[in-house]
């Protein structure tokens, strides 16, 4: 992460943005991990480290609508220099927030620190509190966006922690090869996908309300009413994946 903001300093690429917040809600995902063993030292991340985080996911999200606006082709080019403003903002802001030295200390941050031992026992009980969570979530009435993404964090850290367990781990390893990763990947990146449209609309209908351009609001709006179809029809395939995944899970619960 110190290295990838080093290479932000001569630009904000979008790979690098999105490698940073992979590698951050990694290392929080696995420090929840290790806060299951007891007698663990309590690990936290930096608050001038969240704060270049969330500065990031700003840019990211403004980087992202843009490039989709213009790729099919929206005539609304009032709201796209306005997108890229708040992301000239953000990038200011980023620079005002990152503190080389910070970020060298934070790299350094856990070298003194004292494991308590990893067993097979405690990663099972990680990944069936996770799962069992999802279950819950897919017992829901009425899927709300906020429950939606909150299924998406835990879908995430189970796969983050997975990852990082099949590295250097022959036992955890062989624990997560028995549990359905790839459908927990899948909607993961599915939902991760409805989630960045739902941003998009809510940001466009924003624009429409206060747009003095009569013609670009009127693009915005009919746009807006066909992705408000989609996104619908999405959010039925998630529901479905969702029960799909728990019933693959059911013998891991």
């Amino acid at each position: 992460m110190a290295e990838l903001c080093i290479d932000m300093q001569d630009g904000f690429a979008a790979e690098s943005i999105h490698k940073f917040r992979v590698q951050l809600k990694s290392l929080r995902a696995f420090i929840g991990f290790l806060a299951t063993n007891e007698g663990q030292t309590t690990l936290k991340i930096p608050k001038h480290v969240k704060r270049v985080y969330k500065t990031l996911g700003k840019i990211r999200d403004g980087q992202l609508q843009t490039a989709s606006l213009v790729q099919q082709q929206l005539a609304v080019p009032t709201y796209i220099a306005r997108l890229n403003d708040d992301v000239k903002a953000s990038q200011k802001k980023w620079h005002a927030n990152y503190s080389p030295k910070k970020m060298e200390r934070f790299s350094n941050r856990y070298d003194d620190t004292s494991f308590a031992e990893l067993t097979i026992a405690r990663l099972t009980t990680y990944l069936v509190a996770h799962m069992q969570a999802v279950n819950k979530i897919s017992r829901d009435v009425m899927l709300t966006d906020a429950r939606i993404h909150e299924l998406r964090k835990l879908l995430k850290d189970i796969l983050y922690v997975t990852e990082i367990v099949k590295e250097d781990w022959p036992e955890g390893k062989k624990l997560v090869k028995q549990w359905p990763l790839k459908q927990i990947a899948q909607l993961a990146t599915d939902i991760g996908s409805y989630r960045d449209s739902r941003i998009a609309m809510t940001n466009l209908a924003g624009f429409a309300n206060t747009s003095k351009s009569k013609k670009e609001a009127k693009a915005t709006r009919a746009y807006n009413d066909e992705a408000v179809v989609v996104a619908f029809e999405n959010k039925k395939e998630i529901v479905g994946s969702l029960k799909a995944l728990v019933i693959s899970a059911k013998a891991m619960l």
